[in-house]
C-alpha cells in the first residue's frame, strides 16, 4: 500500500474515534456539553448537602464508567492500528471499531442522564427554574458565538 493511501486511512480512522469528541462539544468548541456540561451548571446551584452527596455519589460512578471505558477504547486503537499497518484495510473491521465507538459513547451519556433524572428528582421548582435559566444563558451565548 502506498503511503499516501495509508495515510489517508490513518487520517479516516482518526476521524471516525473522533466523532465522539466533536458530538459532545460545547457550542463554542471547547470541553464538554451534553450531560457533562449540565452537571457543571448543577454545580452552581445552591445545593442541600443530600443533593451534593448525591451529585458526589453520580461523579463517581461517572469516573468509573470512563476509566472501564478508557481500557476499551486503548483495545480498540490497538485493534485500529493493526488494522492500519496491513497492506490493505479492512472497512468491515474498521466500522465494526466505529461501531463499538459509538456504542461506548451511547452507554457513557445514558448513565450521565440516569444520574442527572435522579438529581433532578431532588432539585427544588426553584433550582430547577435556576438550571433551566442557566441553560438558556448558555444557548445565548453560544448563539452570539455563533453569529461573530
Amino acid at each position: 500500500m502506498s503511503n499516501h493511501i495509508k495515510i489517508l486511512s490513518t487520517l479516516a480512522a482518526v476521524a471516525v474515534f473522533s466523532v465522539g469528541a466533536v458530538a459532545l462539544a460545547r457550542p463554542d468548541g471547547h470541553g464538554h456539553g451534553g450531560p457533562h456540561r449540565l452537571m457543571k451548571l448543577v454545580e452552581k446551584l445552591d445545593l442541600t448537602e443530600a443533593q451534593q452527596d448525591l451529585l458526589d455519589e453520580i461523579r463517581l460512578e461517572a469516573m468509573k464508567s470512563r476509566k472501564a471505558n478508557r481500557a476499551k477504547k486503548m483495545e480498540a486503537m490497538q485493534a485500529l492500528a493493526a488494522e492500519i499497518e496491513k497492506p490493505q484495510v479492512d472497512q468491515t473491521k474498521l466500522q465494526a471499531l466505529a461501531d463499538q465507538h459509538i456504542e461506548l459513547m451511547r452507554q457513557n451519556l445514558h448513565a450521565r442522564i440516569q444520574g442527572f433524572a435522579k438529581l433532578h428528582q431532588t432539585l427544588t421548582p426553584a433550582q430547577k427554574k435556576e438550571l433551566a435559566d442557566q441553560l438558556r444563558r448558555v444557548e445565548k451565548r453560544a448563539k452570539k458565538l455563533h453569529r461573530e
